[in-house]
């Protein structure tokens, strides 16, 4: 940041993705640009896959978060992740699997394919658990999904809890005083 009293504006520079000091405005410009080909990208990709064919109950829902979320990388990650996952097990549930019978080993391969052709990187705990919500919402299975996950995330009986009051747990969530 430049020093005051020089009638100079204060600015700041941050490193790029080339380890290279530009000034932040050029950053966030790059940032915008990489996220317009990310998301163009990714639906011709999801739409390629499949991964766009799970059938959804609240249309408007599942809108307003993709619509809400488009500027913003982590949570347009938790959306595509969702759309993946729920598309390969609705998949895999056509031919007769049970979702509580594949709903796990699912949500590892959707992550890996996140890994592999998406992100770079895994799924957070949290963007799971936010993956796990939206589902939970607007998803055709999501009432069975939403019970699944409470009863495997559970640690005590929380899960029966959140399943009793419809509620869906967020395993990143940390619990510091059981009494609470």
């Amino acid at each position: 940041m430049s020093k005051k009293g020089n009638n100079q504006k204060a600015s700041f520079s941050v490193k790029d993705e080339n380890g290279e000091w530009v000034d932040w405005k050029e950053s966030v410009l790059r940032l915008c640009r990489q996220e317009a080909r990310y998301t163009a990208e990714m639906q011709q990709y999801l739409n390629e896959r499949g991964f766009d064919s799970f059938e959804i109950v609240d249309n408007e829902g599942w809108e307003k978060g993709v619509n809400a979320n488009k500027g913003h990388f982590y949570g347009l990650g938790v959306y595509i992740y969702a759309s993946i996952w729920a598309s390969m097990m609705e998949s895999r549930m056509a031919q007769g699997e049970e979702l509580e019978a594949i709903a796990k080993q699912t949500s590892h391969e959707a992550d890996e394919e996140m890994c592999r052709r998406i992100t770079g990187g895994g799924m957070s705990g949290a963007s799971y658990g936010f993956a796990c919500e939206v589902l939970a919402h607007v998803w055709k299975h999501g009432e069975r999904f939403r019970r699944w996950h409470n009863l495997g995330t559970q640690i005590g009986n929380e899960g029966e809890r959140a399943n009793e009051e419809g509620g869906v747990l967020n395993p990143a969530f940390l619990t510091i005083d059981p009494k609470a």
